[in-house]
């Protein structure tokens, strides 16, 4: 293996490509193909994942630039004055430090999420105990339900325990509620959150590129709007539940939320 800038510039080349593709996909509805879609974002993602570690390894083909890079990269070959480390061994450490410490921050944040969920999930014997029904219409896998008394959008995180985040549902209808909870399992059941995980590995180890963070928030973007198309298409189709039940006699409105209690 050998130690190479050429990942880091061909990275930032293909960003910049990645994100015209994101921006023009984003405005063009005919570029979202109903298959496929899922398919391409992983790849991207993987390749995003190699070109951001900086080594040529043995198998790897190199197009090497004898005229161009070589002027381009020379001042950070120079030894810090009074030393014999140079430039460019500082900046890998400084690179290693950061990518060390975005992936501490990126465990963390998931930690303290599941953390502050865990006093607003509910059980089976609870009074909303009809969502685990609802959702179960849609899915067999096992989900968490967490209502949370803010005034926040309905998510959903968990690789392998997914919680499903709701706001006070009594400000929805049903029907609201239904399409809620179809889109944010759409997620699950399509593997966005393993999608979203390797864009935000890629952030954590080329945290010093803010291309990929804006890159990051065009691919969150597309990701949603291509799981309302999914959503929309399953809508249609005649296997889908279109019923809430059983829900509570009275109605879930009358239902006192459980971080009321």
């Amino acid at each position: 293996m050998e130690l190479s800038l050429g990942p880091f510039i061909t990275c930032c080349i293909i960003t910049v490509c990645l994100i015209a593709y994101f921006h023009i996909t984003l405005y063009h509805r005919d570029t979202f193909s109903p298959h496929g879609k899922r398919v391409l974002f992983t790849a991207i993602m993987l390749i995003f994942i190699r070109m951001a570690i900086p080594l040529n390894f043995p198998f790897t083909y190199t197009l090497y630039s004898y005229n161009i890079l070589p002027h381009a990269t020379k001042p950070l070959t120079y030894n810090i004055p009074g030393s014999k480390i140079s430039i460019l061994n500082v900046l890998c450490v400084i690179w290693i430090c950061g990518t060390v410490i975005q992936f501490y921050r990126l465990i963390l944040r998931h930690i303290r999420l599941r953390r502050c969920l865990f006093p607003f999930i509910i059980s089976r014997e609870s009074p909303y105990n009809f969502l685990f029904d609802i959702i179960e219409n849609y899915t067999d896998n096992s989900f968490e339900i967490a209502i949370l008394p803010l005034n926040i959008s309905p998510a959903i995180t968990g690789l392998k325990k997914p919680i499903l985040i709701l706001p006070d549902i009594r400000r929805l209808t049903e029907q609201e509620l239904k399409y809620v909870c179809a889109h944010e399992i759409m997620h699950y059941t399509k593997h966005d959150l393993w999608l979203l995980l390797l864009a935000d590995i890629v952030c954590c180890i080329h945290w010093w590129n803010p291309l990929v963070y804006l890159m990051r928030r065009r691919f969150s973007l597309i990701m949603e709007i291509s799981n309302d198309q999914d959503v929309l298409a399953a809508l249609r189709s005649p296997d889908f539940p279109n019923h809430l039940e059983p829900l509570p006699p009275d109605g879930y409105n009358s239902v006192k939320p459980p971080f009321y209690a």
